[in-house]
């Protein structure tokens, strides 16, 4: 017998979700079974796209789909930023589990009533942070998580994209609730706590708008594990590259893009600039496998793997992007983190 079917929905069919439905594709056992837009050119588009989901029952409202679809196991919550709160919300009360967006939902509030929702109605709650699934990034978390890199002294990560004047659309309006920071700007506030396990406790910030209403450029010193330190640029401008650094007592892994990483240990540490690297990645074929929040969904609900539930990454996302903003509006003042409980 193969896996079980997981009959799922997605609310949302704009140009993220084709990423989701090619991954949803190659899952075993995932089934779409509903698809919801506000728009019909987005509905039409992704039929002409994927034409198995040609007799795929539509929708127009997400409500109209939870009160129409009462056997879908789950949802995808593949809609702008602002709509994220009620969408979850209102699956998790209809007894569904849910795979979310980032960011998650921008107000540490709605983040700790959507976790306890989840957990109440006894669902699964996801996020869908895919860079921390390629096998470079699960090789620096093991790394960190097995005591390979010893403690971590210092970390840092920057982004830039050209964000400000090319992506423009619903993120620069108030569907998007903030600017680079809250969009693109998400994923490295996560992979820095997520990679590192860090305890964020303050921060200072300061953000550059390029002239617009909403943040472009921002630079933020964090404070972490009683007196640690971290950097975190965001750049909505110039071509996209990213790169993050994580230096440890017993070596250091330098990232870059999705696919590029070094992992030098403590014995180099002694060489003088110029001295060979010797690189300890492994081998291909030795290496984690590379996987989708998709994927590690559809399994969850096969599972019925509550525990699988991430949505705490997301609480915690949103307390430091917060704090963030806080100390950029006080210019630059450092900013205490809430904790996390």
């Amino acid at each position: 017998m193969g896996p079980r079917t997981v009959r799922l929905g997605l609310i949302g069919c704009g140009a993220i979700s084709r990423s989701h439905l090619r991954n949803l594709g190659a899952t075993p056992g995932a089934e779409i079974a509903a698809l919801v837009d506000v728009s019909d050119e987005n509905l039409a588009r992704t039929v002409e796209a994927f034409p198995g989901l040609t007799n795929v029952p539509t929708y127009r409202d997400y409500r109209e789909l939870l009160a129409g679809e009462p056997d879908l196991d789950g949802v995808l919550v593949l809609t702008p930023h602002a709509l994220h709160y009620e969408q979850v919300r209102d699956a998790l009360e209809a007894g569904k589990h849910v795979l979310s967006e980032k960011p998650f939902v921008t107000r540490p509030e709605q983040a700790r009533e959507l976790i306890a929702l989840a957990r109440e109605r006894g669902r699964i709650l996801m996020l869908s942070y895919q860079n921390a699934l390629l096998w470079p990034y699960r090789y620096t978390r093991q790394a960190i998580e097995d005591g390979t890199l010893g403690e971590i002294v210092f970390c840092s990560g920057q982004i830039t994209q050209n964000w400000g004047r090319d992506v423009g659309g619903w993120r620069q309006t108030a569907l998007g609730e903030g600017g680079f920071l809250i969009d693109t700007g998400s994923h490295f506030v996560d992979l820095l706590l997520y990679l590192t396990g860090m305890r964020p406790e303050a921060v200072c910030a300061l953000i550059d708008d390029d002239g617009r209403a909403l943040d472009i450029v921002t630079g933020a010193l964090i404070r972490f594990n009683g007196g640690r330190v971290a950097t975190l640029a965001t750049a909505g401008v110039g071509p996209t590259l990213w790169s993050i650094t994580i230096i440890g007592t017993g070596g250091t892994i330098e990232l870059t893009d999705r696919d590029n990483i070094r992992h030098i240990g403590a014995d180099n540490y002694a060489g003088w600039i110029g001295t060979e690297r010797r690189n300890l990645v492994p081998p291909e074929g030795r290496r984690p496998e590379t996987t989708t929040p998709d994927a590690e969904f559809v399994a969850a609900i096969q599972r019925d793997d509550l525990a699988a539930s991430d949505a705490a990454r997301g609480l915690t996302v949103a307390l430091v992007t917060q704090a963030i903003y806080a100390s950029a509006s006080q210019g630059g003042a450092p900013v205490p983190i809430p904790a996390l409980e």
